[in-house]
Parts: C-alpha cells; structure tokens; sequence
C-alpha cells in the first residue's frame, strides 16, 4: 500500500513539474523533431508579429489517418516554433468548413480545398 501511494505521489510530482517546462526530448536518431540551430536564430531575432493561419479540416471524418498524424506534427512543429520566438510569431488554426469565414479567408489567401 505504501509502494502504491509513493508510485502515485511519483506521477503527480513528475506531471507537476512537466507542465510547469514544457520541454520536449527528441530520441530520434536524426533529431527529426528539433529545431535546428539556424531556425531558433531566426525565430528569435523576429521583432515585430508574424501571423501565420493554417488552415486544417480536423472535423471531417474522411481524412487518412496518415494525414491527421502529419497535420499533429505540424501543429507540434508550429507550437514549438512559436515558444522559441518568444511570442512573435502567432498562430491561428482555421477550419474551413463550408460556408464559413475561415473558407473564405482561405480562398483570399489563394488557397484551393483539397479532396
């Protein structure tokens, strides 16, 4: 019973303290989910906001399983991006679901919907 409580006392310190740094460790072996060198350099030297709008269809049920993992990725990818600007650069996830603002925000941006 001990063993059991100090297991449970484990996971909530370690929970605790992941969320409070939010650091992420790549075990690839090419590092394939780190930031390189050069992009943290850029990203910190940005001085005024970027924007940027991805535009993602997460509700609609036909999309390939492969592609909702890639679109994790980026999401994963754009996130880390965006801590390692300090801010600066902004992200906004848009559904362009038919009919709606973000559908025409998409077709402003020159962007087509994908089938």
């Amino acid at each position: 019973l001990i063993f059991v409580g100090l297991v449970i006392a484990a996971v909530l310190a370690v929970n605790f303290l992941a969320s409070k740094f939010r650091t992420r460790i790549d075990l690839t072996q090419d590092r394939a989910f780190t930031l390189s060198e050069g992009t943290l350099r850029m990203l910190s030297k940005i001085e005024t906001p970027i924007q940027l709008r991805l535009y993602v269809s997460t509700g609609d049920n036909s999309m390939p399983p492969f592609l909702k993992i890639h679109v994790q990725r980026i999401e994963d990818l754009l996130e880390e991006m965006r801590q390692a600007s300090g801010g600066k650069l902004e992200i906004q996830k848009l559904e362009p679901t038919p009919d709606s603002d973000a559908e025409d925000s998409a077709k402003l941006d020159g962007l087509e919907p994908y089938r």
